[in-house]
């Protein structure tokens, strides 16, 4: 978890930040 809040940390906008839990869950990380 540490790896995704950081890279959520670094970018500026919140679009962004909802995409994340998609790409965890592609990933198998979630």
């Amino acid at each position: 978890m540490a790896l995704p809040l950081n890279e959520v940390n670094t970018l500026p906008g919140f679009t962004s930040i909802s995409m994340y839990p998609k790409l965890w869950e592609a990933s198998g990380l979630v």
